[in-house]
């Protein structure tokens, strides 16, 4: 996975937008967190920040209905508790408009590279024809 410097995914999920499978991801850089997308699972971009309540940590991410909902702990200060200060809670944003992928600048070029290759070969072949000569038997 190649993530972008400085920042830490804290959970993914894969969804389907416009009929094609993308992973949805929620990364922290420093105290703010921010949702990404990846189309291949390998190359993440930060497409924005996650406006979630202070002192929430993202620990899962479901998309249904066109809502993000994110579910997670938050520390409710110093109290006395036996099972701890977290509380589970739980936070959804409407899900962005994603566009569909778009093939990168290197595939487009091996694809032309490709299509000239077959043209040119198909010229060569071509022209090697060798056009048919009469040959007339020369009686001596």
């Amino acid at each position: 996975m190649i993530a972008p410097a400085g920042y830490t995914m804290l959970t993914a999920t894969v969804t389907t937008v416009n009929t094609h499978p993308i992973v949805f991801s929620v990364w922290q850089n420093g105290s703010t967190e921010y949702y990404g997308v990846s189309h291949d699972g390998l190359h993440f971009a930060i497409d924005g920040s996650i406006d979630l309540p202070a002192y929430f940590s993202t620990s899962s991410v479901v998309i249904a209905n066109g809502q993000i909902q994110f579910y997670g702990s938050e520390g409710v200060g110093n109290v006395n508790w036996n099972f701890g200060n977290e509380i589970i809670d739980y936070a959804s944003a409407a899900f962005p408009a994603i566009p569909p992928a778009v093939p990168e600048l290197s595939s487009w070029v091996m694809m032309l590279v490709g299509f000239a290759t077959l043209v040119f070969a198909a010229y060569q072949r071509k022209s090697k024809r060798v056009a048919p000569t009469l040959q007339t038997a020369v009686n001596p």
